[in-house]
């Protein structure tokens, strides 16, 4: 699990899988294609955004420029935590479940964030 403020430029880290369409063989690159889970917060409404990709900093451009209809109207966004995976099906099951009730409990719990008397939430 991977959680952080700092440093956006650098993420998603780098890691080796043979790119497609590669021979393999002693002279191949490989590169492991990750998958994230990611939780966004608004900078002017206390709310949360959870989702999943394989690229992060690419996802949270799209949210911050508009392109992501259900977000748009709380932008702009920060990550405030991520968790890296090695398949898409981990990634978005680990979405669904910061999605469910008990879900967005434990990811309280996580980001140590206290809940507002109106449900939303805030860190402590």
């Amino acid at each position: 699990m991977i959680s952080f403020n700092d440093g956006l430029e650098e993420w998603p880290p780098v890691s080796p899988v043979q790119p497609p369409g590669g021979r393999g063989g002693m002279a191949a690159v490989f590169w492991f294609a990750m998958f994230y889970t990611y939780i966004l917060k608004s900078r002017v409404k206390n709310k949360t955004y959870t989702g999943s990709t394989n690229n992060v900093i690419r996802r949270l451009a799209e949210h911050n420029s508009g392109k992501v209809k259900s977000s748009r109207p709380f932008r702009p966004y920060d990550i405030i935590h991520v968790e890296e995976f090695e398949t898409e099906t981990q990634a978005k099951k680990r979405e669904a479940f910061f999605k469910t009730s008990y879900g967005r409990r434990q990811m309280k719990k996580i980001l140590n964030m206290e809940e507002w008397p109106s449900g939303r939430w805030r860190r402590s």
